[in-house]
């Protein structure tokens, strides 16, 4: 593409957000405990998720993540939201405020050996981010 292609592309994104409304990936668990819920996308896709996710939410729109039979959706919401759907996926309801918060929970874990499981962090390879329980309401960590 030449440089005008580009930055007519980077105006129209910045403009409309994302017209990508699903990824497909390699790598992506996700699991409910007592102490809230990780999600954990693979290290090499964290970037694009998180681009993603930042060309999508701000702009009312939802991101699917699928590796296999997981599902993620991510939604624009009021308050951040956790809940497992009738068909097994996992809806994640964003606010606009924690979008922020969320991107770089994402991206400070990809490609650092760290879990998301239990309270301190063990060697893995995935990267991670972590939706908690707190009292008064879920939370990006």
């Amino acid at each position: 593409m030449d440089e005008a292609t580009t930055a007519a592309a980077r105006a129209g994104k910045e403009r409309d957000g994302s017209g990508v409304g699903a990824l497909h990936v390699t790598t992506a668990h996700w699991d409910r405990d007592a102490a809230g819920t990780t999600v954990r996308p693979g290290a090499s896709q964290a970037p694009m998720i998180a681009d993603s996710l930042r060309g999508r939410l701000p702009y009312g729109r939802a991101l699917v993540v699928r590796a296999g039979a997981t599902v993620v959706v991510f939604r624009p919401a009021a308050e951040l939201t956790v809940e497992r759907s009738d068909d097994s996926a996992l809806l994640v309801g964003v606010p606009v405020a924690a979008l922020d918060a969320l991107l770089a929970a994402l991206v400070r874990r990809a490609g650092v050996a760290r879990s998301c499981r239990g309270r301190g962090w063990r060697s893995s390879a995935r990267a991670c981010f972590k939706v908690g329980l707190s009292r008064a309401r879920e939370r990006v960590t």
